[in-house]
């Protein structure tokens, strides 16, 4: 059978041959899904509607249809081509529309307000008035998170008054990116995620750095040889870095990940987009009386605690032996990668876990998986499509 020159298809016109799963892969993509996205929402339904019942009712619906679907060879072909298109530009609008409305109505909270949008909009806001970006907290006195450079770039949409827009515009590019055929269940089974509806909703910036990470990886995959590509992924790589204070060995991680890529871009990912975000947190540092971002040092070291960060540095040296030995170089990497940004993650949502005495309704800290979320999501629908295949620009 020819090589795949549409959708779906064959040159020959027949459909394209899917690998049929093994009953234990299919069971490690279900229970990885669920652990990040699934039932990390079990917070956002119980604030809403106080009922374990329908918590136990979307987790097996949720759970049966993801199963469907890595099972059905007749379904995973039935979404490529149109009607994959229709179905990924139906959920956009929804999901536009739904932050819009969300977004309204939880600004006009007087009791639970989040302060997520106002850890990008304040310091943007202050930026432009030739404020120092964090003089101040929030107005909950909460420490602001984000970076200066990751404030810089995604604060202007506030300026327009859009920035519900925020996780839309990381999920299209994300989308845009991404295989043909993985974009329509992709955006199903990620926007099927309440948490991920309601953070999103809220202005709350921690889905569209997971976004962003996973764009990253798939530029740097698959369009990096260009230099147009090569450039926009240093800037974004860069702006990430300085998304969290933990993130500036995103690019490390980056350049580990894409053997394909040419050794000296890799260097240069690594140098301009690494050592330059730690820059740019040292100079914040050295410039501001209070670099805020810092308080995530310490909130993860007294929430995840030593003995729980050995546990994470041994999986993590597993991890690269395991990947390390594979012959399947391509999935081996991008195994290594997802691994490589799930498990710290984990670990940190496990430490606010145990925390809040384990109690899954007040499990705040799942908010931590989403910078890995996007990644394992992808990595696992990947399994059930075959090969990863270049989507070419439209």
């Amino acid at each position: 059978m020819g090589s795949s020159s549409k959708a779906g298809q064959s040159d020959e016109g027949g459909p394209v041959a899917q690998p049929a799963l093994t009953t234990s892969r299919i069971v490690a993509c279900t229970a990885a899904i669920l652990l990040v996205l699934a039932i990390p929402s079990i917070r956002p339904i119980l604030v809403l509607t106080d009922s374990y019942g329908l918590f136990c009712l979307y987790l097996s619906v949720y759970a049966l249809t993801l199963v469907f679907w890595l099972r059905s060879l007749r379904l995973r072909a039935l979404i490529e081509g149109r009607s994959g298109r229709g179905v990924v530009i139906a959920l956009m609008l929804g999901f536009v529309g739904f932050c819009a409305l969300f977004y309204q109505w939880a600004s006009t909270l007087e009791v639970g307000n989040s302060t997520g949008d106002d850890a990008v909009i304040q310091p943007f806001r202050a930026w432009l008035s030739g404020h120092s970006m964090y003089g101040e907290r929030l107005f909950d006195g909460a420490p602001i998170s984000p970076g200066p450079l990751w404030v810089l770039q995604n604060g202007w949409l506030s300026t327009l008054g859009a920035h519900f827009l925020l996780t839309p515009v990381y999920l299209g590019a994300t989308l845009f990116l991404m295989d043909s055929r993985l974009r329509a269940p992709f955006a199903l089974f990620f926007l099927g995620s309440p948490l991920v509806l309601s953070t999103a909703g809220t202005g709350h910036d921690h889905v569209a750095v997971g976004l962003a990470m996973l764009a990253c990886f798939l530029l740097a995959r698959d369009r990096a040889l260009t230099s147009a590509g090569f450039s926009l992924l240093v800037l974004l790589a860069l702006a990430l870095g300085t998304a969290r204070i933990i993130y500036p060995g995103f690019a490390l991680l980056l350049a580990l990940s894409v053997p394909a890529m040419p050794l000296r871009r890799r260097w240069l990912l690594v140098i301009v987009a690494g050592l330059g975000s730690l820059s740019i947190h040292l100079w914040g540092y050295q410039h501001f009386e209070h670099y805020q971002p810092l308080h995530l040092l310490d909130r993860g070291w007294s929430r995840v605690g030593l003995e729980l960060m050995i546990l994470v540095a041994l999986l993590l040296a597993a991890a690269v032996a395991i990947t390390g030995g594979r012959k399947d170089e391509t999935g081996a990497r991008s195994l290594f990668f997802v691994t490589m940004l799930l498990l710290p993650h984990l670990g940190i949502a496990v430490g606010e876990l145990a925390a809040s005495e384990f109690e899954l309704a007040h499990w705040e800290g799942a908010n931590y998986l989403f910078p890995a979320s996007p990644a394992l999501l992808w990595s696992c629908l990947m399994s059930g499509v075959g090969p990863a295949r270049r989507s070419a620009l439209p």
